[in-house]
């Protein structure tokens, strides 16, 4: 349920008539759940709670255009102390104005990048995103300076393109990036594709493949941004998937990724192994996601395989396997609730976590394998 009130309510508060012609959308998600996470060598449990709230609006203006925007606030518990939850502040998620016409879509500030967007819309509340989603050097889920144009849906097709702009939290000038990404739906058919490349990117800004610090039991801790090496790094990702939904209710959906980059300067380390400055490290990824969807059940059964890095003086057993299952009950249109499980199987240079963050509560040492499984109820309003 969206409410479409509020712009009504400021006009009074302020006594601005002309406020009323705007329409403005207040939305959102709250989940709430209990978890248990195996690290290797612990177990926690957990209380989970996650929510958005969306401020969006769209102003009709004489030229028959309209002028789009959004502010997007996220809370979230589960991963205190990192730097997803530091981030957790006004704006944090998509906040952006723009253009909506019969050309499209204009917008520009801070949103989803289209590569991301394609696989995060696919794989919602199924439980085989975070993995599949969101691993890849460069993989920004909302880079802060973008700007970016989609086309309306013509014959089935809808594209987009993005271009990043200047990293404004290093202040290098020589950091930039773009996403040029594409659907095709027919009936239960969808085709999705793109690409994106990104230079000199701070990694704190982006999920990097791998990143490990090694520690002096010997142990990793694994970040968000490649140890050394992160402020100069360039990269490039590709991206094709597949889905297909039956008319009987089941559904398969697969997907591929590439994954390359390089680390200008030196310092970058990878499972504890020194990365070579100037060298092309490259990953592939692979999806595969079973679905059952009827009624008021959803049953989702997903494997993603991530192959070793190769390149340079990569370390050789440097990927890792990961299983999901999930089954969703809906309650009401806009209320379900879930059971979840997820297990990865890491290998002897890679420690990668079964939580909502890839990186946070990661397993304990590397070649640890990593699980967690949680049941809640979310909520869309």
């Amino acid at each position: 349920m969206k409410m479409k009130h509020a712009a009504l309510a400021i006009a009074l508060a302020f006594g601005a008539a002309g406020l009323a012609q705007a329409e403005v959308t207040i939305s959102g998600k709250a989940d709430f759940g209990v978890q248990a996470r195996d690290t290797g060598d612990s177990t926690q449990g957990a209380v989970k709670y996650q929510g958005e709230i969306d401020f969006s609006g769209r102003d009709k203006l004489d030229n028959g255009m309209n002028f789009i925007w959004t502010l997007n606030q996220e809370i979230n518990n589960i991963n205190a102390g990192s730097s997803y939850t530091a981030n957790s502040q006004w704006g944090n998620r998509d906040a952006y104005g723009g253009l909506e016409g019969d050309f499209g879509t204009v917008r520009v500030g801070k949103f989803r990048s289209g590569v991301y967007a394609l696989t995060d819309d696919l794989y919602s509340d199924t439980g085989a995103d975070w993995f599949f989603s969101d691993y890849g050097r460069g993989m920004t889920q909302r880079p802060d300076n973008i700007v970016g144009y989609t086309s309306p849906v013509f014959g089935g097709f809808q594209l987009s393109a993005d271009y990043i702009l200047e990293n404004q939290s290093t202040g290098n000038s020589s950091s930039n990036g773009y996403d040029v990404a594409g659907t095709y739906t027919n009936g239960g058919l969808k085709v999705l594709g793109g690409y994106q490349a990104r230079q000199g990117f701070d990694g704190t800004k982006d999920v990097t493949a791998g990143a490990s610090l090694q520690q002096a039991d010997g142990s990793y801790q694994y970040g968000d941004s490649l140890n050394g090496g992160s402020n100069d790094t360039d990269s490039q990702t590709a991206y094709v998937g597949v889905q297909y939904k039956f008319q009987n209710g089941f559904g398969i959906t697969g997907g591929y990724k590439y994954m390359q980059f390089t680390p200008n300067t030196s310092g970058a380390t990878y499972g504890g192994t020194a990365l070579n400055a100037g060298e092309d490290y490259d990953q592939n990824m692979y999806n595969l996601m079973l679905s059952y969807n009827q009624g008021r059940h959803d049953v989702y059964v997903g494997y993603t395989y991530l192959d070793d890095l190769k390149g340079g003086d990569a370390p050789s057993d440097s990927g890792a396997q990961a299983f999901s299952a999930r089954y969703n009950y809906h309650m009401s249109k806009n209320t379900f609730a879930y059971a979840e499980y997820r297990y990865v199987k890491n290998d002897a240079n890679s420690a990668y976590s079964a939580d909502d963050d890839l990186y946070n509560y990661s397993a304990t040492s590397a070649g640890e394998d990593t699980q967690r499984g949680i049941v809640g109820v979310r909520t869309y309003f």
